[in-house]
């Protein structure tokens, strides 16, 4: 971060506080959505790859949370679906964090970056398709972790005869395995390398100039379009997904390829004929199962289902279920097919019609309600205020608008995720979308600002009759007026405490001009998160896409107080009238210096408990302070909201 004279000018002609407050840091909603345990109720980032292992547990790579988690089924359940979704999960490998580390170690203290696709050896090691450290690693069944290909660096000649374990491969995003124990991978969009048992790596597909012409002969003359999956049978064929091209090839185990689905074109059509006359849409995972069964997903494109079938004499079918295409899937031993869906996992029985047992990760994201808001998962909170003479606090997450009661129980509810959030007078929370704004009251949401149609208009007139476009921020003051911004008309609007609407800083020219002088004549550039200082009359703005801090003083005069290098996503005002913001994964506090509140350069969770200038922060995204002057911070990227109550010297706390 850097400041400037003017920073430090602006702020003490402000009278604002200086010297630290230090303050404590817990959660008051939330939970670590990667915890293990129940299956259901675990959060998945992005499933990437799915395995399943000869006794029947469920692998997942986990690429958005490189972690790769095993789901052991309750054998207590019939069915496969039921075993797992009422199962338990673990985390077998990944620290968190995009790294590499740990070759030589316990799987559980390695690092990954962006796993994306799994398969099973003989002996029950697990292969991980390591994607965004380019390396292929391998997890024997005693726990320890090591490296078989890749040695992060980039490939010069790709799969040109080299021991594969000193090779630089680019990023095997797909993976498969071969019933001789030969492991193949696609090193990019059009090429397949393969790793002998003796650990060479080989050219095996791809890199031609061939389409479908290459049908018939060496498969490292065809041109490969967009290699979205990969499969085996027990033959040793290699079955592989061409996304751009609409079609699935089979390279058999003397090198040869074929076309075993799609014409060429995108659509979908030929249910009933063969395989090889129908259309395809962009097929994006593929399975084989032991009947020789071959399962492709494709983008539905208002078919009846994005799951085709073709049985083994080549004649394809539609399953009626799911509609959603999945991302990945496998084959479990009993017929059943194991379907990722990126943030769920679920199992359907071909021919059945709907999904069988509760799914992995069923609750991911939005969390259970009815419990208490420490045990729920809040998925990635964009904002949290908190009423107090309600006791209510409110978040605003990716997925839902909930609420925490004054018993810590969290509620969800029907309406819309805002887009900006804030407390009215009488703690009533103001939730805008992007052209109007709604108060929730005992009685429903009442409109309360714009029309919902996208304009500039209603300047000295009813607020409710006034055209909103792009609302990024609000903010009240506590005398009943509230302050908006109206980002895509370029302008700060004032809804007064008698609901009429005042346009009090912009000129709607978008640019960045006018510091010193009167803000109404001012040039701003896509304004964001606001404060108000009810004490003062002095209003803070995020101008200029999040890099500078800009004040409206009492006598309705702007001036940039604060310049970023790094992004600027929140504001608030402390009960001393010293401002706060949230930029990069910590939280600061700006008088006469500039203090670090909590967080730091580095994301992370800790510190709860403690003194909140030790704790990490993972992307906050939005502050709110009360009445006592408690910090409420909705810790994004942690999933959770949390709560910083200031510190006497006496060692009492400021505030609840």
């Amino acid at each position: 971060m850097r400041i400037s004279s003017m920073v430090v000018v602006a702020l003490m002609l402000a009278g604002g506080a200086s010297g630290q407050r230090r303050y404590t840091i817990t959660t008051v909603a939330g939970a670590d959505a990667l915890r293990d345990g129940a299956a259901f109720a675990t959060m998945l980032e992005n499933a990437a790859g799915l395995a399943v292992d000869a006794g029947g547990s469920l692998y997942v790579a986990d690429s958005g949370a490189n972690r790769i988690r095993k789901v052991n089924p309750d054998p207590q359940q019939k069915s496969v679906g039921a075993g797992y979704g009422l199962g338990v999960i673990e985390t077998i490998s990944g620290a968190g964090g995009a790294y590499f580390g740990g070759d030589g170690g316990p799987a559980g203290l390695a690092q990954l970056s962006n796993p994306s696709s799994l398969a099973f050896d003989f002996d029950g090691s697990l292969f991980i398709a390591d994607a965004g450290n380019r390396r292929i690693r391998k997890i024997t069944t005693d726990g320890v972790i090591a490296t078989i290909a890749g040695n992060g660096a980039l490939p010069v000649a790709r799969c040109a005869g080299q021991e594969a374990a000193t090779a630089a491969i680019a990023a095997p995003l797909v993976m498969a395995r071969d019933g001789a124990g030969n492991l193949f991978f696609a090193d990019s969009s059009d090429r397949i390398c393969k790793i002998s048992t003796d650990g060479v790596l080989t050219a095996y597909a791809g890199g031609g100039e061939l389409g479908l012409a290459a049908d018939g002969g060496p498969a490292t003359q065809a041109e490969l379009e967009w290699i979205s999956a990969m499969a085996t049978d027990a033959a040793g064929n290699l079955y592989v997904a061409e996304r751009e091209r609409h079609t699935v090839r089979r390279i058999s185990t003397d090198g040869r390829i074929s076309t075993v689905a799609g014409t060429g074109e995108e659509g979908h059509s030929g249910d009933g004929g063969l395989a090889v006359k129908a259309r395809l849409n962009a097929p994006l995972a593929l399975a084989v199962g032991e009947d020789e069964t071959i399962y492709v997903s494709t983008v539905a494109m208002g078919a009846p289902g994005t799951i085709r079938r073709i049985g083994r004499d080549g004649v394809i079918s539609t399953l009626p279920f799911p509609l959603e295409p999945p991302v990945a899937m496998t084959v479990h031993p009993s017929g059943a097919l194991v379907l990722s869906f990126g943030r769920r996992v679920s199992v359907l029985m071909p021919g059945a019609s709907g999904f069988d047992g509760p799914a992995v990760g069923e609750l991911s994201g939005y969390g259970a309600d009815g419990v208490s808001a420490l045990q729920s998962v809040v998925w990635f909170p964009g904002g949290a205020a908190y009423d107090e003479i309600g006791r209510t606090l409110y978040i605003a997450q990716m997925d839902a608008f909930r609420m925490v009661d004054w018993l810590g129980v969290i509620h969800g509810t029907e309406i819309a995720v805002p887009v900006a959030m804030a407390l009215d007078v009488d703690g009533a929370p103001l939730l805008a979308d992007a052209f109007s704004i709604q108060k929730l009251t005992k009685g429903g949401l009442e409109a309360y600002a714009g029309t919902g149609k996208a304009g500039y208009s209603g300047d000295g007139g009813r607020a409710t009759a006034a055209e909103l476009w792009g609302v990024r921020g609000l903010a009240t003051d506590g005398a009943g007026n509230t302050y908006v911004a109206d980002s895509s008309n370029q302008v700060i609007r004032k809804v007064s405490a008698d609901g009429v609407m005042w346009t009090i800083a912009g000129t709607g020219e978008r640019g960045w001009a006018g510091d010193g002088g009167r803000a109404s004549e001012a040039q701003l550039y896509y304004p964001t998160a606001l404060a108000a200082d009810g004490r003062t009359g002095e209003l803070y703005m995020v101008d200029q896409r999040g890099s500078m801090i800009r004040r409206v003083d009492a006598a309705g005069v702007v001036q940039t107080v604060y310049a970023s290098s790094e992004r600027i996503v929140a504001l608030a005002v402390d009960t001393d009238s010293t401002l706060l913001f949230c930029a990069g994964h910590a939280i600061y506090r700006l008088s006469s210096v500039l203090e670090v509140v909590a967080g730091g350069a580095v994301p992370g969770f800790a510190g709860d408990g403690g003194p909140a200038g030790d704790a990490l922060l993972n992307s906050p995204s939005s502050l709110f302070v009360d009445g006592q002057g408690a910090i409420y911070v909705a810790d994004r990227a942690n999933h959770r909201v949390r709560k910083l109550e200031a510190v006497r010297e006496s060692g009492l706390s400021v505030g609840r």
